[in-house]
């Protein structure tokens, strides 16, 4: 995500406020991957094995919970501004249909995903990789 914010900033004719704004962005981006990093890496040894299992079989609903799009709320500011309702979900189930959905998941976990593989080996990689690879259920969906 860091580098795309990166790239963004560099746009031929970005405004020269906007691209400082996304620069400062994907600069506070790199720090929180980071930090993460740095804290699953100290904390990763000292849990058990069953603990350890408990985050291979949840990374990706976590990352999914974390960077679902809050439908409800979306609809509720469409139908502030007028939108019919109809429209308005019509609308939000064509912007967040599940398969793009699942996709940015992924590309925003995945630099967590590259640690947590780094960390595990065997079996615990694969069920990494299958747990990475479901498509997110979209709470609230339309």
């Amino acid at each position: 995500m860091s580098q795309t914010l990166r790239d963004s900033a560099r746009e031929h004719g970005m405004d020269p406020a906007a691209a400082a704004l996304l620069q400062d962005h994907a600069r506070d981006e790199a720090r929180h991957h980071a930090f993460y990093k740095n804290v699953l890496l100290h904390l990763w040894p000292r849990l058990c094995d069953r603990r350890r299992s408990l985050v291979i079989d949840n990374v990706y609903p976590l990352l999914a919970a974390y960077t679902a799009p809050d439908i409800e709320a979306m609809l509720v500011e469409l139908l502030a501004a007028g939108i019919p309702e109809k429209k308005a979900r019509s609308v939000l189930a064509e912007t967040y249909d599940e398969n793009s959905v699942s996709e940015y998941a992924r590309t925003c976990g995945a630099g967590i995903v590259q640690i947590f593989e780094e960390l595990v080996s065997g079996m615990d990689q694969k069920r990494l990789a299958e747990n990475f690879h479901r498509p997110v259920v979209i709470q609230g969906a339309l």
